[in-house]
């Protein structure tokens, strides 16, 4: 279909709807009377792996035809909230209507994980204390003592969509960009971290971009892409590879903790946290 008889056709199908009103709340118990089409959450490998159960909370835009307009997370772990996403935005409601006119609609709804024989997360996992943290970089602060060919050529891939995305301009642009190989205890595996320190992708806490490359005999994938302004390890004991905790800085006074672990082949969030600078209620637990 052209881009012409794309935009006709939509402007058809909308001109047959009343004209829509202002966003109308509606609870959570009569939205649930309208939900034509709902659609399960497919469980995530990782979460799965770990045992991780949860709720994600969701509020939602609804279109005057019924469709999902918007998703906005409110809280939820972060292993749970990309297939909790995807299964709420391809509900469909049946239209609500106000004053005989159709409206658009905005209600809060929950998306259930629960596995059928949960565990104990923690006992498995415990979460570590900041005490157990250590940085990449008090030990490993060498360059890294060889990059392939394939991961140079993703990272100055990587590079170029990074200064596309953060609309950095190509003439001031600089290469303070940092690449630590993590030791890893697979010998089929290279893990690498890379932290990019452009001035243009960086906010104003001091949070940057970094991200975890794994590099096998196949491809170099990227498994955890995200920002903070510290990264730092736990290497627990037998397993293969470390844990990676980033501290986001929210203000000098306090950061959140985000911790990220391999489980079942997959990498994810599993771990919280928050950390104040004068150290009191500092704590790292199992996203919930």
């Amino acid at each position: 279909m052209s881009k012409t008889a794309t935009l006709l056709f939509f402007t058809i199908l909308f001109s047959d709807l009343p004209k829509a009103q202002e966003w109308q709340q509606i609870s959570s118990e009569s939205a649930s009377t309208h939900l034509l089409k709902k659609v399960d959450p497919v469980y995530p490998a990782f979460a799965k792996a770990a045992g991780l159960e949860g709720v994600v909370c969701i509020e939602v835009g609804i279109y005057p035809d019924g469709r999902i307009h918007s998703v906005s997370v409110e809280s939820g772990p972060p292993a749970l909230i990309k297939a909790a996403e995807e299964a709420v935005s391809q509900y469909i409601y049946r239209p609500f209507e106000k004053d005989g006119e159709y409206v658009v609609a905005q209600t809060n709804l929950d998306v259930i994980f629960k596995l059928p024989n949960p565990r104990d997360v923690e006992r498995y996992y415990p979460p570590p204390l900041l005490t157990d943290l250590s940085s990449p970089f008090s030990k490993f602060d060498e360059p890294a003592p060889h990059l392939s060919v394939s991961l140079q050529e993703w990272l100055d891939e990587d590079l170029q969509r990074k200064r596309d995305f953060f609309s950095c301009d190509a003439s001031t642009s600089n290469s303070e960009n940092i690449i630590v190989q993590i030791p890893v205890l697979d010998p089929a595996v290279q893990l690498f971290l890379v932290l990019r320190r452009e001035s243009c992708m960086c906010g104003a806490t001091g949070n940057c971009p970094f991200e975890l490359v794994e590099v096998n005999a196949k491809a170099v994938h990227c498994v955890i892409d995200s920002m903070g302004s510290e990264v730092l390890l736990r290497q627990r004991k037998d397993a293969q590879y470390p844990e990676i905790f980033s501290l986001s800085h929210m203000s000098a006074a306090y950061a959140n903790i985000a911790g990220f672990i391999k489980i079942g082949g997959e990498w994810g969030e599993l771990y919280c946290g928050t950390y104040f600078a004068d150290g009191i209620e500092s704590e790292i637990h199992v996203c919930r």
